[in-house]
């Protein structure tokens, strides 16, 4: 098996719960072996110097390894999302932030992980909402 990532780490589980996790250096690219058959993609970790995005999922995303070798794509990208609703006279402005395939993600920046800050303006720059995003 190989990964898209680069430099980190991906944790996979097999049908009888045991975990599997793979790490590849920044100049890596040999490959990894496991046993063919099903497994869950339960996270996966990208490391860039001193920066680091860290996902977790509940095994939604499955992954089918077989003879040949395989190549897992994932981005390590951060990946955003708004929503905006309108009720009863007020807004309504859901953020959100995950990882490649909708994982969940926390950011790591030398070591401890980061508070994400929003920001939201109207047309002439007035700032109408900001403050932390929560993990999770």
């Amino acid at each position: 098996m190989t990964s898209s990532l680069g430099a980190g780490e991906i944790l996979l589980r097999d049908k009888s719960g045991g975990d599997h996790r793979l790490a590849w250096g920044a100049d890596d690219k040999s490959p990894r072996f496991l046993a063919a058959g099903a497994y869950k993609l339960m996270g996966y970790r990208a490391v860039s110097g001193d920066w680091m995005l860290s996902t977790a999922s509940s095994g939604e995303v499955s992954i089918a390894v077989g003879p040949e070798a395989t190549a897992i794509a994932l981005r390590p990208v951060v990946v955003q999302s708004v929503k905006v609703h309108a009720r009863h006279g007020a807004l309504m402005v859901m953020l959100g932030l995950a990882g490649d395939r909708e994982l969940g993600l926390s950011i790591y920046h030398g070591g401890k992980r980061i508070a994400v800050e929003y920001l939201i303006e109207d047309a002439s720059g007035a700032v109408l909402g900001r403050g932390p995003l929560r993990y999770g």
